[in-house]
């Protein structure tokens, strides 16, 4: 069975891949396997430095958030149906808020790094029981 860290590893890359589901220019990269593999290399040597106090870390990603993924949707989706019924003001409100909360979450998740590699496949569908 394996361990609570190794499931936490598990987690922060199957995270920062999910992150692309979000993206927020797909179209600059040309393939959907391209752009993973330029946001999580990029990702992944930002984070390489062991001495990034915790602010400079949620600096680095919220500047990968902010760049990567179209917030606003993603703030509307986490929303569902109540994103209808909220204000101007509370929707900024919302908006900082949550842009603080995944800034926070990810620094905390991603400070776990400790070396590992993302190794994206090719992007079609995966024969067999592979997926």
């Amino acid at each position: 069975m394996p361990s609570s860290l190794t499931l936490s590893r598990r987690f922060l890359l199957a995270a920062l891949a999910g992150l692309a589901l979000f993206a927020a220019n797909p179209v600059q990269a040309a393939t959907a396997d391209q752009f993973i593999r330029e946001v999580g290399t990029e990702t992944l040597k930002a984070l390489g430095d062991r001495s990034l106090t915790t602010e400079k870390r949620e600096g680095l990603v919220r500047n990968l958030l902010t760049n990567h993924l179209d917030m606003d949707a993603v703030g509307r989706f986490c929303l569902g149906r109540y994103s209808r019924n909220i204000t101007p003001e509370q929707k900024k409100e919302y908006d900082a808020l949550f842009e603080d909360y995944l800034t926070k979450v990810y620094a905390q998740l991603l400070s776990q790094y400790n070396g590992e590699t993302l190794d994206v496949r090719d992007g079609t569908k995966a024969a067999g029981s592979e997926t």
